[in-house]
């Protein structure tokens, strides 16, 4: 599969898809989460190069695949940014790599921008994300369940 990376275009068809993808594997996960909260969050970062912003990976038109890098992903960590956050891959094409891939163009994405380091918290990705070359600090509750908050340097 060939990827084409792209920020968030101002295509609702393409808005649609990545609201669907996040709230699915995220926003059920919040108290407060619904699509149109979700969607709200993604219309602020269309067409963003700088934080907030969100790429969409896409085979030929189809999109794939999404990320954002944010300043806010984790509320009671402040202290701690940018992000890592929504990194999705649809569903039908998980464990073909393009999550891995994902992976490597946030990385690039925080070269790009020249952060020292950038932070994400999973659930129940740590070996994977681990694997690559992120570090574990610390594991602590978030929305009531255990997260593996996870740290990788770039200098």
């Amino acid at each position: 599969m060939d990827l084409r990376f792209e920020y968030l275009p101002a295509d609702e068809a393409v808005i649609a898809q990545v609201t669907e993808w996040l709230f699915e594997a995220f926003g059920r996960r919040q108290p407060d989460g619904s699509p149109a909260k979700t969607r709200a969050e993604i219309i602020e970062r269309i067409g963003r190069d700088q934080v907030p912003l969100c790429l969409v990976a896409y085979d030929g038109d189809r999109p794939v695949a999404t990320f954002s890098l944010t300043d806010d992903d984790m509320r009671t960590r402040p202290e701690w940014k940018p992000w890592l956050a929504d990194l999705v891959v649809a569903p039908e094409l998980r464990g073909r790599g393009i999550g891995t891939a994902m992976l490597r163009r946030a990385e690039e994405e925080f070269r790009r921008l020249g952060v020292p380091a950038g932070y994400l918290f999973t659930w129940d990705h740590e070996p994977m994300y681990a694997r690559l070359g992120w570090k574990t600090i610390v594991r602590e509750p978030y929305r009531a369940d255990l997260v593996a908050v996870m740290k990788r340097e770039f200098e």
